[in-house]
């Protein structure tokens, strides 16, 4: 049940919830906790319930005889979605009610992310009465990127849209939704991905600030056959070999100046100088930050894009690689993040899901209490050597935490290690808090 302060109302029976319930606000004097996330199960349960547009078909959306249906959740398909992304033509050549639903499901999706990555609360994550004025704004932006719309899209049908996520059901834009319930809704793995990509060549970036062209480039090259998402021949997506190559391009094949093309099954497989032993539990979570560097440098230098120049699709290849490795040295450099790579890469677990198969009783009542009594420890601090203080008190922790992460990788305890994620994100934020602090301020940790 909610709390009865909780605001909330009622519509046919379908809970309208004002996502501000669900931010965990821990002060000096009180935690505020709504029941939001059985609130959202809620809403979307009754939502998907009555959706009247959502066809019976599987995950895999194909037909008896292997043709390719209508997806769930939608009236029509398009064959290849992520080239359509990457041509700026995703809502083309669909029908106007579906490109109603997916506009409002990119919105609400983002919404969604930007809470959890960064910590904004827009819209209704604000307290905003409904989710209309934002949805506006957002509708806005799309139509300022000339093209990105179909063809049809008028003021009118603007308005039309706005009337679609006004109504009681699945598109109702007072209720938010996550990935799960994307995937659920469509029945299809990729379709999260689609609508944050969709959103990004509106915004300019993707969730957390990150770029989403490394992963779009590689999925519009698995549609045409290019390459396959299981077995990437990165020969080939450099443009360094072709299937009958000539003469000298085989000469410079057989060069031995010609740099190794890097293996990218996965982050580890991108350095097998440092990383010969691969992620845990085969190989050690602690990860020697020198020779990463070092390694990482060497290879953008190998593969630098300026080498291509008179190559476009090489060219294009190479950037894309050469995205692909800053991502890569970004994530496995940081503990957290490498962390959460390895729950979504070797364990298919979103540690940044609301889900609560994910996240059910995970943070324990003790390491709640720890949380709370730091917070108010930064915010009764007076002077810069109270926080000096505390920032080597919760060095401790970070150390600590990071610690028994490793171990609970490296013995395949994915339970333990998700516990230790958890409690890794509240100390790093913690000690952001602690470096940001000014007399008198309230803290407020994003986890």
């Amino acid at each position: 049940m909610a709390d009865s302060n909780t605001p909330s109302t009622t519509t046919n029976n379908s809970t309208r919830h004002n996502v501000q319930s669900a931010v965990i606000q821990t002060t000096s004097s009180v935690v505020q906790s709504g029941d939001w996330k059985e609130h959202k199960k809620t809403c979307s349960g009754n939502a998907a319930s009555r959706n009247t547009t959502a066809s019976s078909g599987t995950a895999e959306n194909t037909t008896s005889n292997g043709t390719q249906s209508a997806p769930k959740g939608l009236t029509a398909t398009i064959e290849k979605p992520f080239t359509a992304l990457q041509e700026k033509k995703w809502l083309y050549d669909r029908p106007e009610k579906d490109v109603y639903k997916l506009l409002i499901d990119a919105c609400r999706l983002r919404l969604d992310d930007d809470y959890k990555f960064s910590g904004d609360a827009d819209s209704i994550y604000g307290g905003a009465s409904n989710g209309y004025g934002y949805f506006r704004g957002f509708l806005r932006k799309a139509e300022n990127k000339t093209g990105l719309l179909p063809p049809w899209w008028t003021k009118e049908k603007a308005a039309e849209c706005l009337r679609l996520g006004q109504q009681d059901g699945w598109s109702d834009l007072n209720c938010a939704i996550e990935k799960s319930d994307v995937m659920e809704h469509y029945g299809d793995g990729d379709m999260p991905m689609q609508l944050r990509l969709f959103v990004e060549s509106i915004l300019g970036s993707g969730p957390g600030g990150q770029s989403g062209a490394t992963m779009l480039h590689f999925k519009a090259m698995a549609e045409t056959g290019s390459i396959h998402t299981s077995t990437i021949d990165m020969s080939r997506i450099m443009g360094l070999q072709e299937a009958q190559p000539s003469s000298s391009t085989r000469s410079d094949a057989a060069d031995p100046r010609t740099p190794s093309i890097p293996d990218i099954t996965n982050f580890y497989t991108l350095f097998p100088k440092t990383l010969s032993d691969g992620p845990p539990p085969s190989g050690s979570f602690q990860i020697p930050l020198g020779p990463l560097k070092r390694e990482y440098l060497q290879l953008q230098s190998q593969h630098h894009p300026d080498k291509y120049t008179s190559q476009p699709t090489a060219h294009q290849k190479a950037l894309a690689l050469s995205s692909l490795l800053n991502t890569a040295y970004k994530t496995l450099s940081d503990p957290l993040l490498r962390a959460r790579y390895l729950l979504q890469h070797n364990y298919d677990v979103d540690i940044t899901s609301e889900d609560n198969s994910t996240h059910r009783d995970l943070t324990d009542h003790e390491t709640l209490m720890e949380v709370m009594e730091a917070q108010e420890a930064i915010e009764e601090a007076q002077t810069q050597e109270k926080i000096d203080a505390l920032k080597e008190e919760n060095r401790g922790r970070i150390e600590q935490t990071i610690q028994l992460l490793g171990e609970a990788f490296e013995r395949g305890d994915v339970d333990a290690a998700k516990t230790e994620c958890i409690r890794l994100n509240y100390w790093n934020s913690l000690q952001q808090g602690l470096h940001e602090w000014e007399t008198g301020k309230e803290v407020r940790l994003i986890h």
